[in-house]
């Protein structure tokens, strides 16, 4: 196959550019990226070089930078670099490094985009790395949309070499001897999908070997589907929704009841809702319950006389959940919380997972957060003696992602419950205790 003719054709097909089009190519220096770079200055494309050094394999994530600067001066191409601490903006943005990293990169290719005037910005996806994001897609339950995998183009951002596998890409590099750095870590199978390149796609095509061009084919039929499919369900939404303000209302009354899931599912994943909410949603709705609410990140919803209501807050931003009074049921991503008043204390407290306290001494609105620097409370059981939640998640032997993950409830801004571990001495139910506040914590899936 003629690579170069099959990339001039793509490019064509899917309007990515041409000769005129100022692009700025995403050059990693490995393979995929270089012959990228090399088809694009072989058409004679007016292109500039974009490279990120994050710093992650020490010395050699310099070399790349080097050897990436070395072949733009050879090609008279403009290059650009930048560099980052990617580890310290993992930690204080709370996300994992590769996510770190594409935040990282994507952010500056638009920004030098902009400011050098360019008009689009290429990356080297391929055909291989389409399956793996739609097979990603599958096992995060990212719906419809997550079955169509990569655009060719989406914003200014082009992906000229979707059609082409990758074993074409490493032909056309031997052929054309073109040079490359070899990333180490595309061998650590800590990450998703070099666990899926490296483990379980082998597995699957040495059993079904025409496993890729048969994913191929479905993923271009379900682009085609999918675009139908969100068509009718556009509809659907522009029906029942309405806007008041900053409040975003579906009327679910308009829609037919057994549609309620998929289209309140599709309404909701930009928000990053998950399904099993979305599920809790329907039962709210189908049982007339209010005083329930469900949180993502930054979004709440709440549910009130059949239709779903949809705000963005300032203290999510936070990662700050306020809960009043009057919340009976708050959900979170991974669990839910129950609230109930009781006339009396309970008689015994032996489910970790539920805590009761002295109602006359908490203070609303409670503010359901993550743990901060320097937390500190007052662990039942001990007196009164003040400890670090630090070290308290060091004695509980609790990973990073379980820390990550761990909610504290507080009252007037003191932690009253390490929710589903420790409740705070200064809150506990006494013999004087006449009004009781129980809570109930319910881990996803428990």
């Amino acid at each position: 196959m003629n690579l170069e003719a099959t990339f001039k054709s793509y490019v064509t097909e899917h309007d990515l550019g041409d000769a005129d089009t100022r692009t700025l190519v995403a050059v990693s220096g490995g393979m995929d990226s270089m012959v990228l770079l090399q088809l694009f200055i072989r058409a004679g494309f007016e292109i500039g070089v974009a490279h990120c050094n994050f710093h992650l394999r020490s010395k050699e994530s310099d070399r790349d930078q080097q050897f990436v600067r070395d072949y733009c001066d050879h090609w008279q191409v403009p290059f650009y670099t930048t560099e980052f601490d990617t580890v310290s903006y993992a930690e204080s943005h709370n996300l994992g490094i590769q996510a770190a990293a594409r935040k990282l990169r994507y952010t500056w290719f638009e920004s030098l985009a902009n400011s050098k005037q360019y008009d689009v910005i290429a990356t080297g996806h391929h055909a291989d790395d389409q399956i793996e994001t739609v097979l990603l897609n599958i096992g995060r339950g990212a719906g419809i949309a997550g079955l169509k995998g990569m655009a060719p183009k989406r914003g200014r951002i082009i992906r000229p070499l979707l059609g082409i596998r990758r074993n074409e890409i490493a032909e056309y590099a031997t052929k054309n001897k073109i040079s490359f750095r070899e990333d180490g870590s595309n061998a650590n199978n800590k990450y998703s999908r070099n666990y899926l390149r490296n483990k379980i796609l082998p597995l699957v095509t040495r059993r079904l070997p025409g496993f890729e061009n048969r994913m191929l084919e479905n993923i271009h039929i379900w682009q085609k589907s999918a675009r139908l499919l969100h068509g009718f369900i556009q509809q659907q939404i522009d029906i029942a929704k309405k806007t008041q303000g900053s409040l975003q209302v579906l009327d679910c009354e308009k829609i037919d009841a057994s549609l309620h899931d998929l289209v309140l599912f599709e309404w909701l994943r930009p928000y990053h809702f998950n399904y099993s909410q979305v599920q809790q949603m329907i039962r709210a709705l189908e049982n007339g319950s209010g005083g329930q609410i469900f949180y993502s990140r930054q979004y709440r919803v709440s549910i009130d006389r059949g239709k779903v209501l949809l705000q963005t807050t300032e203290s999510l931003e936070k990662n700050e959940i306020e809960i009043g009074r009057e919340d009976q049921l708050v959900h979170v991503s991974n669990g839910k919380l129950q609230f109930s008043l009781l006339s009396e204390p309970p008689n015994t407290y032996d489910n970790g997972h539920i805590a009761f306290f002295d109602a006359r001494i908490i203070t609303f609105p409670l503010i359901l957060r993550n743990w901060h620097k320097g937390d500190s409370f007052q662990p039942f059981g001990m007196r009164g003696k003040r400890q670090k939640i630090k070290k308290f998640f060091v004695n509980e032997k609790m990973n990073r992602f379980e820390k990550e993950s761990q909610w504290l409830l507080c009252s007037d801004m003191q932690i009253c419950w390490v929710v589903g571990r420790r409740l705070d001495h200064r809150f506990r139910v006494t013999s004087s205790t006449s009004l009781c506040l129980r809570v109930h914590w319910s881990p996803l899936n428990n």
